[in-house]
């Protein structure tokens, strides 16, 4: 349960002037007691700075121009991408997702932010809206948080580089946990960086459902010891017009009890509070889990029934399970993907989830369930038993920077328990057929299991051996 990095306490404001008025409309949304549209969430933008509806009046995507007299033609970014001169001074829902590359491509969502784009000097730039950072609107205060060139502008749009300007990659992640964490404001922790040291745009694309998403491919420059550490990864980038839902209503995380939600990152109030909120999903309607297409068909069934369980335990629909489509696999801004990775080796799962900052809904979430429960017949099991019983017991990808981790808040390690159960059944004559069945019993359990994290609940407290809080 702990972040990608260890804390930084660095960060500079820098004023670009004119930034008052967007820091005092970004108050405004959260603050106003005299919302006039009773269909409009308290948190969302005042009419001000409220982007577009529509993804496509904000940002357009076309092919980049290739260069060179070559054959085929090179360029180092696939697409570019323009801004409508309409949409700056709006305010945008940024989400992000860090998958590094090596061993198997599994990521954890960085940290959202309602972000706007503000015209300077021929340079673009994305910064953040200043509810939740600041105490007081009478002081100046503007969020950079990256610079993006201008390569083309005309009377209506602005043509960046999205990819040299993202030339940074801030790592917090989205779920937080106050009695874990900390429960002050640490600016250290929310704009702490790493270096992208080489990266290119790989895609850009608007989705159905409102979204722009780019893809950047990066090597990001690490320490390592004496030595640097260049680490391959993906970084995907979400952009959509911020409108929080009008039917979610926001859940203060006060105290834990006997049970606790994660959170979303705590919010400076004008009191100088913290107030922090609850990751929960909007049970307003059900919640919609896609099962990867590359589950093997001897468990798919298996991962809808941990799925659908929490049907039985609700007495009422509140979750379903569908098949994703060919080619999704998570993260996707557009499923809830429980993702199958073949690592038979792995022994864990994990989920992850990502959040409106400022209300803490969940908007969309995964579950990476690894194949180490997958032991289909008698000689796979033994196989998989002598590895999970060697001292060379099986761990999670390293990316061997201290701090730096894959972990979520929850990381199943099903070592132990696979293997006691191996042993259980090793002792009488097993066949092919009992194996698989408690194959399958274990993606139940464990698909279950990291689906209500996906809800944000976090482990029952004063039930739980692993915890020691009182009851």
């Amino acid at each position: 349960m702990s972040r990608m990095f260890s804390r930084v306490r660095v960060f500079l404001l820098v004023g670009l002037g004119m930034g008052a008025s967007w820091a005092a409309q970004s108050w405004a949304a959260q603050n106003s007691a005299t919302q006039t549209n009773s269909a409009q969430s308290a948190f969302a933008s005042i009419e001000q700075v409220k982007a577009p509806t529509d993804i496509h009046s904000a940002f357009t995507v076309s092919p980049s121009k290739a260069k060179g007299n070559f054959d085929p033609p090179l360029t180092l970014n696939k697409v570019k991408l323009s801004l409508n001169k309409s949409a700056l001074e709006k305010e945008f829902l940024l989400q992000g997702a860090f998958i590094p590359q090596p061993a198997a491509a599994m990521g954890n969502g960085i940290k959202s932010r309602v972000v706007a784009f503000r015209q300077r000097d021929g340079k673009l730039y994305m910064l953040e809206a200043t509810q939740g950072h600041s105490v007081t609107t009478d002081l100046p205060q503007n969020l950079i948080l990256a610079e993006m060139p201008i390569v083309e502008e005309t009377d209506t749009s602005i043509t960046f580089d999205f990819n040299k300007g993202m030339s940074n990659l801030f790592f917090m992640g989205d779920w937080s946990a106050h009695d874990l964490d900390g429960a002050d404001y640490d600016e250290g922790s929310r704009f702490s960086s790493v270096k992208v040291n080489s990266s290119f745009i790989e895609s850009a694309e608007m989705t159905a459902n409102n979204h722009l998403v780019i893809r950047q491919i990066a090597q990001l420059l690490l320490p390592y010891g004496v030595e640097n550490f260049n680490l391959p990864v993906e970084v995907k980038y979400y952009l959509s017009p911020y409108n929080p839902s009008a039917d979610f209503k926001p859940v203060e995380s006060i105290k834990y009890d006997r049970t606790g939600y994660f959170e979303v990152a705590g919010q400076l109030t004008q009191q100088g509070t913290v107030k922090t909120y609850a990751s929960k999903f909007n049970l307003n309607k059900p919640i919609v889990y896609a099962v990867s297409s590359n589950t093997p068909a001897e468990f798919k069934q298996a991962v809808k029934d941990g799925i659908l369980y929490w049907n039985t335990v609700a007495g009422r629909t509140i979750v379903e399970a569908i098949d994703a489509p060919e080619g999704v696999v998570a993260p996707d801004i557009n499923y809830n993907v429980i993702q199958w990775v073949p690592y038979d080796q792995a022994g864990f799962a994990y989920a992850d989830a990502q959040m409106d900052p400022r209300t803490g809904e969940i908007l969309h979430a995964q579950v990476y369930l690894t194949s180490a429960f997958a032991y289909l017949g008698v000689e796979r099991a033994k196989a998989l038993y002598l590895f999970k019983n060697d001292d060379k017991k099986s761990t999670r990808p390293s990316v061997g920077l201290k701090g730096l981790s894959q972990a979520g808040m929850c990381d199943f390690d099903s070592t132990e328990a696979i293997a006691r159960s191996f042993s259980t059944v090793m002792a009488v004559a097993g066949d092919d057929a009992k194996y698989l069945r408690l194959a399958q019993d274990y993606v139940r359990q464990v698909t279950a299991h990291e689906v209500l994290h996906t809800a944000g609940l976090r482990h029952n407290f004063a039930g739980s051996l692993s915890a020691s809080y009182p009851l």
